[in-house]
């Protein structure tokens, strides 16, 4: 196969070999209408262009070699994760990137005969079908905004970049767009949709199969700052103007030093003092900058520790109160902050990966393991300060679980950030 890549993929320079390559095989599906796999008993080179949705992220592709055969792909990464063989009823692990997909992997393909059995008709039909497919992108099928960033949306930014978004023919649409793709990427305008959100998957599987579809999901791992632009600018514009005016600390209004976003969460992994750790922070620090704002952000269920938070502080800290806000108001909002505090995940996303700021993560000790990859997947990336596994202190013996942490670490370290912050600030000013 000979391949135009005008923006290849990158190679990071990282320890952790799950993000070292590019998913390629699904951009040579855009690019040839076809997948493409080495039959596993003769050796040799085939295609096909059937695929079938079976749930989340997972596609399965069949191939008709010797013997028929399928190869399952999905987690996050979009990645070959296994190869079934029917007629032998053997599985081969292809990968180990997702343990928990490769423990699924007989429940998923028992699923997939179970599909087959009931829509015995349409698939005979599907495969049979001479028609050329509708080549369909699977878009927002998972709530999870930093992988919808990380990987999904970048995937399509990586198309757009190689000149092949002319080429998809559809957009499958989940529940999960956490910005428009068709807003983002004009390009896709024209383009059919199937909204599928509300759908289970056996349904999901079902209208795909009568759309005649061929699917994918391409992702990209690593994060150009071009793409963060593209992202920052579209957010900017949809702003409304008023709101754009009201923002602080623009260029001709330095009123408040520092404006410091506060990311709190409630629903798992949430520091669980984080009402009282919060508002001892921000005390503190107003001590040394009487002239401190806060920007507090996370999902509307931390409305009730905002609150808390602020009936401990000072009359004098300026509050800003994001949680209500359209996400693409809060990229904006991350842009003008001079430091952070967050966990470590989608909070943390907003202001590291989308932006380019300084500040402090925290999190559950298995979450805090994320610091080994996480500025190493982003071009120029300031890297996040990680507290350290010995400074959390877990409640729950579990992924996911709550902790406490002693809110002076945490003062302590940002008190830095910030006084660094401040002194690049007055250098540039003396500069100018």
């Amino acid at each position: 196969l000979k391949r135009t890549q005008h923006y290849p993929h990158s190679k990071l320079a990282t320890p952790d070999r799950r993000f070292n390559n590019g998913v390629e095989f699904s951009q040579t599906i855009v690019e040839f209408q076809y997948m493409y796999a080495i039959d596993p008993l003769s050796g040799n080179l085939i295609r096909t262009n059937e695929s079938f949705y079976l749930q989340d992220l997972t596609i399965i592709y069949r191939f008709v070699g010797v013997e028929v055969f399928y190869i399952l792909t999905g987690s996050f990464g979009g990645w070959k994760l296994s190869l079934y063989i029917p007629k032998f009823e053997i599985v081969l692990i292809l990968s180990d990137k997702d343990t928990h997909i490769t423990k699924q992997t007989q429940s998923n393909y028992n699923t997939l005969k179970a599909y087959f059995v009931t829509y015995f008709r349409e698939v005979k039909q599907y495969i049979n079908s001479k028609q050329p497919r509708l080549l369909t992108s699977i878009v927002g099928f998972r709530r999870n905004l930093g992988h919808f960033f990380w990987q999904e949306l970048n995937g399509i930014h990586y198309l757009y970049k190689n000149l092949l978004l002319d080429w998809i023919d559809c957009l499958a649409i989940g529940n999960y767009q956490h910005l428009q793709v068709t807003e983002l990427f004009p390009e896709l305008n024209n383009k059919k949709q199937l909204v599928l959100g509300n759908f289970s998957d056996m349904k999901k599987f079902q209208l795909l199969l009568n759309n005649n579809c061929l699917c994918f999901r391409v992702a990209e791992h690593f994060i150009s700052q071009e793409y963060i632009s593209r992202i920052y600018d579209f957010a900017w514009y949809k702003c409304s103007e008023n709101f754009r005016e009201a923002l602080p600390n623009q260029d001709n209004n330095r009123e408040f030093f520092p404006l410091l976003w506060v990311n709190l969460r409630t629903h798992n992994k949430s520091w669980k003092s984080q009402g009282q750790g919060y508002a001892n922070i921000i005390n503190k620090l107003s001590e040394d900058f009487p002239k401190i704002a806060i920007v507090f952000d996370g999902w509307i269920d931390c409305n009730k520790v905002v609150e808390s938070i602020v009936k401990l502080l000072k009359p004098q800290v300026k509050i800003y109160n994001t949680l209500s806000f359209p996400l693409h108001e809060s990229i904006v909002w991350a842009h003008q902050i001079d430091a952070y505090i967050c966990v470590v995940g989608s909070g943390l996303v907003i202001t590291s990966w989308l932006s380019d700021k300084p500040g402090v993560a925290h999190a559950d000790r298995g979450h805090l393991n994320q610091q080994r990859f996480w500025s190493r997947v982003k071009e120029n990336s300031i890297a996040p300060l990680f507290l350290k596994r010995q400074e959390i202190k877990p409640l729950q013996n579990r992924a996911y679980g709550n902790y406490q942490v002693d809110w002076q670490i945490i003062y302590q370290k940002i008190f830095q950030i910030i006084k660094k912050v401040e002194k690049e600030k007055l250098i540039a000013k003396d500069t100018n």
